[in-house]
Parts: C-alpha cells; sequence; structure tokens
C-alpha cells in the first residue's frame, strides 16, 4: 500500500489519496477510504511524506539494447559530456588498445565537430594505434564507425563485401577498404567481436537499473536484432527485466520477420518495424534539398563543400519495405533528418494508406529534425496523422544553424522546440538528451525503485 499524493493522469480524478498494489500489479487507487480495506496483517504501507507518486516515464525513442554495451565496462565511453578534449580522446584510445591486447578495443562517442582537434581517424592511422589488434571507434551519432585492419579481418569484412542494404563500407579510389563503415546493417559485424553473448544479460540488467533511476518504466528498441529475442525471454521469463521493452525490429533486405503483431506480453513486444530513410546530420549523409553551408562547423564533420547528403534508400525500395510489412498490420517507424528524405517517406507513407487503409497504421516519422513546414502542413491523408519523434541536443544546439542553408534550415533554428508541426497535425513526442551538467526537468525528483517488473514503485528508503 502506497499513501500519498497520487497522480493518476485521469482527467476527472487527476490525484487520488493512496494505491494498493497486488501481486506487482495495482489493484485500487482513491481515497484512502476506498483503498484501505486492501491492508492486511502484513501489508507494508508506504506513506511518500510531502512527496508523491506519480506513473513510470515512457521513453518513446531509446535504444537500451545498444546502450547497454556502451555503457558497460566492455565499451570506453569516449563522447563530448564525458571526454571534451581531443588529445584526451586519443589518449583514451591508446590506454584501451594497451589494456586490451588481443581482446579488441572498443569505444564510442567521437566527434570532431564536439571535439575540435581529432586527427582524422583514417584506416593508417588506426593500424598504427593498433597494428595487430582489433580496434573499433563508434561515430557520437552511432551512424558511423572507423575500424582497423584487424577488425575488418576479425568481422569477415574484405574488399569483396557487398554493401549491406541501405549501409556501406568506405573504400578508397582502387577499391580497398577504407576503414570506415556507416548505419546499421554495416555497424553491426562490427560490434558484434566487443561482445561475450553469456556478459550480455548482467550489461542488460544494469541498463535497466540506470533506465529506472531515471524514473522510466517502459522503453522502445528502436533497432532490434532479432538475435537478442532468445536472450529477452530468457529474462523475461526469470523476472529479471525491470523495465517494458518495445522493439521495431530493423527492415533487411529479406524484406520477413518471424513475428506477427500479435506477439509477446506485458514485458516485451515486438510492436513494429524500423527503416532509416537516411543517417546523421554530424556525418554529413541526411538527405537534404539545399547543400550543407560551406563553414568551419561542416569542414570539421568532413563535408564536402556542396554536398546535399545522399538517402539510404529511393523511393522505389522505401515503398517495396512498407508494402512487405505494413499490410501485415506493422506500425513503421522511419529514422530521417534531411528535408527531401522527409517529402520521400511522406509520399511513400501517403501511398501505402491508399493501398492498404486502416485506422490504427501508427506510421513514425524518427527525428524529421531538417523538414520544412511546407512538407507538413499537410499530413498523409488518414484517420490519424504520423507521430513524430523529434529530438533536440543540449550539446548541439547551437551548430544546427552553421551547418544547414535553404528549405533545410526552416526547421532548424535556435528554438529548441518548434511548434508547427502539432499544429499542422502531427502528434509528437519530444527527447531531450541533456548533459550531465545541465538541470534536466526531473532533475529534482527522487530515483524511484523497482520493486519488480510489471510491479509498483516504492521511494527510496533513508
Amino acid at each position: 500500500m502506497i499513501r500519498g499524493v497520487v497522480l493518476t493522469v485521469d482527467d476527472p480524478r487527476p490525484t487520488a489519496e493512496a494505491l494498493a498494489v497486488k501481486d506487482g500489479r495495482i489493484v485500487a487507487v482513491g481515497n484512502w477510504s476506498d483503498v484501505e480495506g486492501w491492508v492486511g496483517s502484513d501489508t507494508p504501507v508506504v506513506d511518500t511524506g510531502s512527496g508523491c507518486v506519480l506513473p513510470g516515464l515512457v521513453e518513446a525513442h531509446g535504444h537500451p539494447l545498444l546502450e547497454s554495451m556502451v555503457l558497460s565496462n566492455r565499451m570506453v565511453d569516449i563522447r563530448p559530456v564525458t571526454v571534451r578534449d581531443a588529445d584526451d580522446v586519443v589518449g583514451a584510445i591508446r590506454r584501451e588498445v594497451a589494456a586490451r591486447g588481443a581482446t579488441g578495443a572498443y569505444l564510442f562517442g567521437w566527434d570532431p565537430l564536439l571535439q575540435p582537434g581529432l586527427p582524422e581517424a583514417t584506416l593508417h592511422w588506426l593500424d598504427g594505434l593498433a597494428a595487430d589488434t582489433p580496434l573499433v571507434i563508434f561515430h557520437n551519432s552511432c551512424h558511423k564507425a572507423y575500424f582497423n585492419s584487424t577488425a575488418a579481418r576479425q568481422a569477415g569484412i574484405t574488399r569483396d563485401t557487398p554493401d549491406p542494404k541501405g549501409a556501406n563500407y568506405g573504400r578508397d579510389a582502387n577499391g580497398d577498404l577504407d576503414g570506415t563503415a556507416e548505419e546499421t546493417a554495416a555497424l553491426l559485424p562490427l560490434v558484434a567481436g566487443a561482445i561475450n553473448p553469456a556478459d550480455y544479460p548482467a550489461m542488460l540488467r544494469a541498463e535497466c537499473a540506470r533506465l529506472n533511476q531515471a524514473g522510466l518504466t517502459t522503453c522502445s528498441e528502436m533497432a532490434f536484432e532479432p538475435s537478442f529475442r532468445p536472450m529477452l525471454a530468457q529474462l523475461n521469463d526469470a523476472g529479471e527485466l525491470t523495465v517494458r521493452l518495445r522493439t521495431y525490429e530493423i527492415s533487411t533486405a529479406a524484406l520477413t520477420t518471424d513475428m506477427t503483431p500479435d506477439n509477446g506480453d506485458d514485458m516485451v513486444r515486438q510492436v513494429g518495424i524500423k527503416i532509416w530513410v537516411d543517417g546523421s546530420p554530424w556525418i554529413g549523409n541526411i538527405d537534404l534539398s539545399a547543400p550543407y553551408l560551406n563553414t568551419g562547423a561542416s569542414r570539421a564533420m568532413g563535408i564536402a563543400p556542396g554536398s546535399c547528403g545522399h538517402a539510404n534508400y529511393s523511393r522505389e525500395q522505401l515503398t517495396e519495405i512498407v508494402d512487405a510489412y505494413f499490410p501485415l498490420g506493422w506500425p513503421m517507424a522511419c529514422h530521417v533528418m534531411g528535408d527531401a528524405g522527409v517529402d520521400t517517406i511522406l509520399d511513400v507513407y501517403e501511398e501505402a494508406l491508399r493501398k492498404y487503409p486502416r485506422t490504427d497504421h501508427r506510421l513514425r516519422l524518427e527525428h524529421a529534425r531538417c523538414c520544412a513546414r511546407t512538407s507538413c502542413a499537410a499530413p498523409p491523408t488518414s484517420a490519424s496523422p504520423p507521430a513524430c519523434s523529434s529530438t533536440r541536443s543540449t550539446t548541439g544546439a547551437t551548430s544546427w544553424s552553421t551547418v544547414f542553408s535553404g528549405p533545410s534550415a526552416d526547421h532548424v533554428g535556435r528554438q529548441p522546440v518548434p511548434l508547427w508541426p502539432p499544429e499542422c497535425g502531427y502528434r509528437c513526442t519530444m527527447i531531450r538528451r541533456s548533459p550531465p551538467k545541465n538541470r534536466c526537468a526531473t532533475s529534482a525528483s527522487r530515483p524511484p525503485v523497482p520493486r519488480r517488473a510489471g510491479g509498483y514503485w516504492r521511494p527510496r528508503s533513508g
């Protein structure tokens, strides 16, 4: 039993005095007189005092399976919020190479824009740091990786390896690998060597604990790889998950999934399919209608003057992907950053709704960071317009206007949250990724402690 101010998120009765939980489920909410009948001789009663009880937070766009690895002791965190100085970044790489030896060094967070002075991560430079052991460095955007020759051999990547659909391995003028990989399908083979599968359950339990400490009880996984399915089932059956996971499976060249939309349970459920129309503004591979500005910021990111970026797929390919999954009942979540990419996927969505009309489609645009207002003035004709999950990084808040021009800049001014997407009928969820030094909206709240998966919250004792 929990007694105190309870925020119900129920408009007719926004607050209550007490909340009763039995067998991990809420069984009663209301005034104390309505609920006290649930109290037995051995029922613990927690009084929140001056605090309150509120529903767990839902992360609409997350990557907990990846973050489990990134924040484990198997990878070194070199993100700008952790390591600002370029020399310190290089020093961290050298130390990890020396410490790991043949098991390989894996680091995450390389960012030439926010860590000025970083050397160019060429294959020659990477091989010089680690001549005979694997070295993989992931860009802060997680849309690019830099790898040495040994890591390529370990992953089975050669000059003859074809580019995965929607991704690519960088090559020099002779067609040889240049030590770069872009987009998810090209990055996955590189990260595979970092993790012993036997170690991963502990990493995910630790990730769940971190999410719980932030008040999260439900989190999406926006890049779900089906090979994780048995491990999730094992943890779920053992009652060891303390965060509900809603997964979006990565679309593949096979254009199929072994799941059906009615899968899973309250704790783990696949709820959609994920596509990447384009990549990241910070590595120059988003689909823009106007070129990047030729500024110090764009040059620091290695973007060629006049570049408009590019899409990962043609419109015809995107139509093929959506047509393979959407008629089966799957919602679609599409990562898209550039304004030209937004126009393309909105056209694909509209065509799909004409061919396969339904009211529960839940078509999503992930980020849509550079879309112009004119693109979204009239969302696809449907009972419900697409959801728009927009991210805003505090550390990059002043950088957007230094790299974009023309229609691409319509949506990227200095205001943290533009108001016109919801005005145009879009249902938006906002994700704010604040560095540790910035106070977030929830920074004054007390961390909750999960009693059990699917259970209830109680205040931290003491």
